[in-house]
C-alpha cells in the first residue's frame, strides 16, 4: 500500500512541476512564429496554396504553450507551406474567427487547420495529446 501511495505521489509531483514550469517560464514553449490573425492574412495564405494553422490562444495559457511544444516536436513548424495565425481571445477583431469555426470566445487552446476550401482538421479546446496534434501536423504537410 505504501509503495502504491509513493508511486501516485511521484506522478502528482511530476504534474505539479510541469504546471509550475509552464507558469514560470512559458517562453520555453513559445518558439512558433505565430502571426497575428486577420481575415486578409488568412485569405492571402490560403489563396497562395498554403495551409494555415489557426491557434485560438489566450495570453498566459499553459495549455496553449503545451500544444505549441507538441507542434514543434512534429516538425510542422519548419514547413514553409504552413502559416501560423494566432487568434487571440481578448482581441475583439478576432471574434468573427471564433464564430466562423464554431468556438465560443470562452474557449481557447484550440487548433484549426484550414486551406482554401475550408476547415480540414481540428484539435479541440484543451487537447494537448500528441496523437491529435500529430494528426493535424500530418494533414498540414
Amino acid at each position: 500500500l505504501i509503495d502504491t501511495c509513493l508511486l501516485y505521489l511521484g506522478e502528482i509531483m511530476k504534474a505539479i512541476i510541469f504546471l509550475i514550469s509552464l507558469m514560470v517560464s512559458p517562453q520555453v514553449f513559445a518558439e512558433i512564429s505565430w502571426q497575428p490573425y486577420s481575415e486578409v492574412s488568412l485569405r492571402q495564405a490560403t489563396d497562395s496554396g498554403k495551409k494555415v494553422i489557426l491557434g485560438f490562444h489566450k495570453k498566459g495559457c499553459g495549455t496553449c504553450y503545451a500544444q505549441d511544444k507538441v507542434l514543434e516536436e512534429t516538425g510542422v513548424t519548419e514547413n514553409s507551406n504552413v502559416v501560423f495565425l494566432k487568434v487571440e481571445r481578448k482581441n475583439k477583431a478576432h471574434g468573427k474567427a471564433y464564430e466562423n469555426y464554431g468556438l465560443s470566445q470562452r474557449q481557447w487552446a484550440a487548433l484549426v487547420l484550414v486551406d482554401k476550401k475550408g476547415e480540414l482538421f481540428r484539435v479541440n479546446p484543451g487537447d494537448t495529446s500528441k496523437e491529435s496534434i500529430s494528426r493535424l501536423a500530418k494533414k498540414a504537410t
